[in-house]
């Protein structure tokens, strides 16, 4: 039955009415492998009846039974399915997590109750002369070649480093930015599919010395082409090309350090110069007596953002300041005093 089950399951269809319903159907069918476990657990758990020797290994045998159902049947499943043509890692992220983080959860829930039931029969195993065999604390060491048998690492390794990883690290060697089709004005959606939409997500799951840094290189690298793409296809705009210069990085900013960050953005210091040289400075009206439209803050938002971010040093954050801001509103403000002195 749990075969025939398998073999109909499509964890990624997206046909169903609701997303919400095909991911209730998944999390069942996974469920359904971890039941029996957690049954026998939940009637074998009275505290003043301690496990005899036929009721430890009546336990034992229905987790090495869930855990080999796991191992051989549902996990290569998932396995098979994400190494498939049919899971893009750009446009599936979110069902692909979820499924996941489920599964993950669910085995690292099943590998607490197994070494605690370990740890029990090594304790009730002190009134033998010699023992049994899960008394040895090595035995934790030799289930299925694995420390622990922890079934959470194994769901790990087969998932995460055999099958997503790799086609993360395919798709992001492809990806190209693309501007939206949608207004330009709409700065949260410039770029279609940015990298931080279906790259980020999966950060906490590869955390491991031979994984991250490569993948973190690779963004690195596309990150930079993105930013010379914007250049070029927003030339006419600099604020538009700013704005979405923010969006592009600030996803980023938590995962690599200022001083790359500020690396990034030293392409960009001119546009930005001559963005803030073209600002309008206006005197107020209750000064002036005029009519002139309010000021815009536009300029001096984005430079203070960009700053408070950490994308731009001190040194280059005071220069803009001082070099097109205050230089602006100081020549604005002369102008203003010497037309009042002649009108006086």
């Amino acid at each position: 039955a749990i075969q025939s089950t398998l073999e109909q399951w499509d964890p990624l269809d997206e046909s169903s009415s609701s997303t919400a319903m095909t991911k209730s159907k998944s999390q069942a069918i996974i469920d359904s492998f971890f039941e029996w476990a957690y049954l026998e657990e939940e009637t074998s758990s009275d505290p003043q009846r301690p496990p005899t020797i036929n009721t430890s290994q009546r336990q034992n045998s229905i987790r090495d039974l869930c855990e080999s159902m796991v191992c051989n049947q549902l996990v290569p499943k998932l396995k098979s399915v994400l190494e498939s043509s049919k899971w893009n890692p750009v446009t599936n992220t979110d069902v692909a997590l979820d499924l996941y983080e489920y599964l993950h959860q669910k085995a690292d829930g099943f590998d607490k109750i197994s070494e605690t039931s370990i740890q029990d029969r090594h304790h009730h195993d002190d009134d033998h002369i010699f023992g049994s065999s899960t008394a040895d604390p090595n035995f934790v060491e030799t289930m299925n070649g694995n420390k622990g048998s922890f079934l959470a690492d194994f769901i790990h390794k087969t998932l995460i480093v055999d099958a997503v990883y790799p086609k993360l690290q395919v798709a992001i060697s492809h990806w190209k930015p693309i501007l939206s089709s949608s207004s330009k004005h709409d700065a949260s959606s410039v770029l279609v599919h940015r990298l931080d939409l279906w790259v980020l997500p999966w950060i906490p799951h590869l955390d491991r010395p031979a994984l991250l840094p490569t993948l973190l290189s690779d963004c690195k690298r596309k990150l930079k082409g993105g930013l010379s793409y914007l250049q070029r296809k927003l030339s006419n705009d600099d604020r538009d090309f700013l704005q979405a210069t923010l969006d592009l990085l600030k996803p980023w900013q938590n995962v690599f350090d200022r001083k790359t960050l500020q690396r990034m953005v030293t392409d960009i210091l001119p546009r930005m110069a001559r963005f803030l040289s073209k600002q309008p400075i206006r005197i107020s009206s209750s000064l002036s007596g005029s009519s002139e439209d309010q000021q815009t803050w536009d300029g001096l938002r984005i430079l203070l953002e960009f700053h408070g971010r950490s994308f731009l040093t001190d040194v280059d954050f005071l220069s803009l300041m001082e070099a097109e801001l205050l230089t602006s509103w100081a020549r604005r403000v002369y102008q203003y005093l010497c037309t009042q002195k002649r009108q006086g």
